[in-house]
């Protein structure tokens, strides 16, 4: 990987923080700066930093995998681990890697950064993952949003590509909770690995989703992730449960909106959070939670807000909640 930087006449003094894992290959214009830090000698008008980085991740808090099959993984090694990040050496899904940078400059009233994130070769990113490899993409744009899948050449897609672009779109244009970036870009993981979970959502627009994820599941993975795109709002303890609750919820009622499942479905899901042991579960206190509760039970509260709202106002429902939670400036409570 590598980061370049076009440097204005302002600014005198620029620094360049690597996230812990970069093994700096070579640099232009940058030296140590003494600490873990680069600093720009101020030669040019730029400079680059030019890093490897490991691209493995499982989903234990972020620990680093054992290599990914192609990698000089053994069998055991690729059952043992569960991905959240991998490189096989003929593709990657990966996080863009972490930078931080801090400048001084004279001469003008403030001096802003702008960020691009590409990708050298074959691949795409949205600035948070990217994919590196083979693909074939797939892109609507719907409500000012273009929403984009990545399809690679390795990965099997269970449903069509234009369907599910499709559901995604209409996700986009129903979901009126703000938070609507201008672009989201949703990579189909390919199944040869196993992944972490079925799907993941990171940073502000991107996610992958495994690539046989199916349309017609009250458990709507490519729905779920989208929603967690529309996610403003950050919480603290006691309103953790609502991320994962809004998300389950709004994949199943999209999928049942959008016809891919039958009503008896989608109340068997919202069922789900009734029974034990999510019967004895508090929402607000993430140490009692069990059976992913705040997914399970999560979504049958946030359901039955969403009805009770509907039968007492005229027209609010629960999107009108989620718009003010994303309009939020401290971190949400469960209050």
């Amino acid at each position: 990987a590598g980061v370049s930087f076009d440097i204005p006449d302002e600014v005198t003094e620029l620094r360049l923080q690597l996230q812990p894992s970069a093994d700096v290959q070579s640099t232009e214009h940058f030296e140590r700066d003494g600490g873990e830090g680069y600093a720009w000698t101020g030669a040019g008008t730029g400079g680059t930093v030019t890093f490897t980085y490991d691209a493995n991740e499982t989903d234990d808090t972020g620990g680093r995998a054992a290599p990914a099959e192609g990698l000089g993984a053994t069998t055991a090694d690729t059952q043992a681990a569960q991905y959240a990040f991998a490189d096989t050496g003929d593709w990657a899904i990966t996080r863009v890697p972490g930078l931080g940078s801090s400048w001084r400059w004279r001469g003008a009233d403030a001096v802003d950064l702008e960020k691009h994130v590409t990708v050298a070769g074959e691949g795409t990113t949205g600035g948070y993952m990217a994919y590196l490899g083979p693909m074939r993409t797939y892109s609507e744009t719907v409500a000012g949003q273009e929403i984009t899948l990545a399809v690679p050449d390795a990965a099997a897609m269970r449903e069509s590509a234009e369907a599910v672009v499709a559901s995604i779109a209409n996700a986009s244009e129903q979901l009126r909770v703000g938070q609507r970036d201008e672009t989201a870009l949703v990579i189909a993981a390919p199944q040869s690995l196993d992944w972490s979970s079925a799907g993941l959502q990171y940073g502000d627009t991107d996610a992958w989703v495994v690539a046989d994820a199916r349309l017609d599941r009250a458990n709507n993975v490519w729905l779920h992730e989208y929603v967690h795109t529309r996610q403003e709002f950050r919480t603290n303890r006691s309103g953790r449960w609502l991320t994962e609750a809004t998300a389950d919820y709004y994949a199943a009622l999209l999928a049942y909106e959008q016809g891919h499942i039958g009503f008896d479905a989608f109340r068997e899901k919202l069922e789900r959070g009734s029974g034990d042991p999510q019967s004895t579960a508090v929402l607000a206190e993430p140490t009692t939670w069990s059976n992913n509760a705040n997914y399970l039970k999560g979504s049958l509260v946030t359901g039955a807000i969403d009805r009770r709202l509907r039968a007492a106002t005229d027209g609010a429902t629960f999107q009108r909640v989620f718009r003010r939670l994303n309009g939020q400036e401290d971190n949400v409570d469960n209050a």
